[in-house]
């Protein structure tokens, strides 16, 4: 007897699919049940409640925009309006910033990694220039930098405490970030 009621997936399908969730359909009429694979990509998204990230305190940048949006001007007079009002605007401004942030520096990995490919070529037919050679290293740095806010921001997401930072576990952790958006979301309409 075959079990045909099965659904199995690999990491490389988690990671091209993260939203992508199986429900079980009634089995009335039949002694199998039919599982429905929806890959999440039609599926309109909640708005997402604001969280501080901890990569924000990387940016040179973060705290003169805090600065600067806490001492905007209210017209509210009450203390606790202030505090709403400003909060609010913090929030608001934070995250166009962050998601402006994390576009320049998505641009900027592409970049960088099309640089390093071409060094990379050429280092495999010739000896690079010290020029090239440097160039290369300072690439590899700035990748490193990139590489390491990746993975701030996994861990952060994926709350999983039990893994050192540093130890390029960025995949890992999108694995449990994945896994426990799937188990929050409730796939019945």
């Amino acid at each position: 007897m075959a079990a045909l009621d099965k659904l199995l997936c690999n990491s490389g399908f988690e990671q091209k699919y993260p939203r992508a969730f199986v429900t079980a359909k009634s089995r009335a009429g039949s002694d199998h049940v039919p599982l429905i694979l929806d890959f999440g990509i039609d599926s309109v998204r909640k708005p997402t409640l604001f969280r501080f990230e901890k990569w924000w305190l990387e940016q040179p940048d973060f705290k003169q925009l805090v600065a600067k949006i806490w001492s905007t001007s209210c017209a509210f007079d009450n203390a606790i309006d202030i505090w709403q009002f400003k909060v609010r605007l913090l929030r608001k401004k934070l995250k166009g910033w962050a998601r402006n942030i994390n576009a320049d520096i998505k641009r900027k990995k592409v970049e960088l990694l099309k640089e390093f490919d071409i060094l990379d070529k050429k280092y495999e037919s010739r000896l690079l220039l010290t020029g090239e050679k440097q160039k290369m290293d300072a690439i590899v740095c700035d990748l490193e930098k990139i590489w390491s806010l990746e993975e701030m921001k996994a861990r952060q997401r994926s709350r999983y405490r039990n893994v050192k930072e540093g130890d390029r576990n960025t995949a890992y952790f999108q694995a449990i970030s994945n896994q426990r958006a799937k188990e929050k979301k409730d796939p019945c309409p």
